[in-house]
């Protein structure tokens, strides 16, 4: 398989075929301990073939991959601390109600919980 043609770059990205898949998610689920097949299963777009290959790929370029999702990991991760500071009120007062709901969850009886079923 010719893995340098089943890999297309849009704009930086890395997408599998003529998918929206993203070469990434699959090094990601592979990361995770998926198979081939479990990961097959969760991108229905792509083939078996194309999941191989993809990780094949991977495997060929893996240092230099390695250090660009690194790089958009800190791209990502510099976004969030932006926008966190940016909006410190709003993700405080979501934290607040998260919070809030969470400990009425835990003082609900199963009745409650039947309640809501309906």
């Amino acid at each position: 398989m010719n893995t340098e043609t089943l890999i297309r770059d849009e704009e930086g990205a890395l997408f599998v075929g003529s998918t929206r898949v993203l070469l990434q998610n699959i090094v990601t689920a592979r990361g995770r301990g998926e198979t081939p097949e479990q990961i097959r299963e969760n991108f229905p777009s792509l083939s078996l073939a194309q999941v191989y290959g993809a990780i094949l790929y991977y495997l060929e370029h893996q240092e230099t991959l390695d250090a660009c999702f690194a790089e958009y990991q800190r791209q990502l991760d510099d976004a969030d601390a932006a926008n966190r500071e940016a909006h410190t009120d709003f993700f405080d007062a979501m934290r607040h109600r998260f919070g809030a709901a969470r400990a009425s969850k835990d003082n609900q009886t199963p009745e409650d919980d039947r309640a809501f079923e309906a």
